[in-house]
């Protein structure tokens, strides 16, 4: 859990499919004949084919790529749940561990390099500082030789892999409502200028009321001004100002 309050020059990055990966890599089967894992090769298959149709801008195939995205991740899913024919709580829990063990490997892999994990959360970890998209695609190479260091080591067949997602000049992580110096998981709100090989210039945010469609307008209004002001302009005085002058109004 990142330390609640804002954070400069904040990368994204992101496990390629990592759970899918794990249980193909490891063969992770809950039946004699594997036909889980045969099955999700084929999932896999399907999705890099429907991926580069999308990169090519195919009618229909970000659909596909989202269907088979979602049929390939359920297969850990039902793994775990009892009413699952083939449900192996064992198998599971190997899974989920795995996945922590690379998330904690990504980590201090970063720190070897002089980068500072701000927030780690199932396959996505937050490092800083980086400054621009040159030296984040350098992270992205470095972390992926070091990821095929470890899939060799543990004996998975499949070189799990990452990607260099977002860069964040800056980003704020929402204070929990138990402990102030805490951040809300996956609560926050970031200024965006780089997003997968493409430069950017806006307001990034999840968790957050803005989303959501019950709230008050006067409340994403403010909320709004108050981000784009702290993390756009960079003026936290004039943002904390502005909501205290409203909050007199109201």
């Amino acid at each position: 859990t990142p330390v609640a309050g804002i954070h400069n020059d904040v990368l994204t990055v992101d496990v390629s499919s990592m759970y899918p990966h794990i249980m193909i890599g490891f063969n992770v089967n809950p039946d004699i004949d594997g036909v889980v894992v045969k099955a999700m090769k084929k999932i896999m298959e399907l999705r890099e084919q429907y991926r580069a149709m999308k990169k090519k801008g195919m009618h229909g195939a970000e659909a596909l790529d989202s269907g088979t995205k979602a049929i390939s991740n359920s297969f850990y899913g039902v793994l775990g749940s009892p009413v699952f024919r083939l449900y192996n709580k064992e198998n599971a829990l190997f899974v989920t561990s795995t996945g922590q063990d690379i998330n904690r490997f990504i980590q201090a892999s970063a720190n070897e390099i002089g980068l500072n994990t701000t927030y780690g959360d199932t396959d996505s970890c937050f490092v800083t500082p980086v400054t621009d998209s040159g030296e984040a695609k350098r992270i992205e190479t470095y972390l992926n030789a070091r990821l095929v260091e470890w899939c060799d080591q543990k004996g998975c067949t499949v070189h799990i892999t990452l990607k260099a997602e977002k860069l964040f000049k800056r980003i704020l992580f929402k204070s929990a409502s138990s402990n102030r110096r805490k951040s809300s998981k996956k609560k926050y709100a970031g200024y965006l200028i780089w997003e997968e090989g493409k430069h950017k210039n806006e307001l990034k945010y999840m968790g957050l009321e803005l989303k959501r469609s019950d709230q008050a307008n006067i409340t994403k209004e403010c909320l709004s001004y108050f981000l784009n002001t702290v993390l756009i302009d960079g003026n936290q005085q004039l943002a904390v100002d502005k909501v205290k002058t409203l909050f007199q109004q109201i």
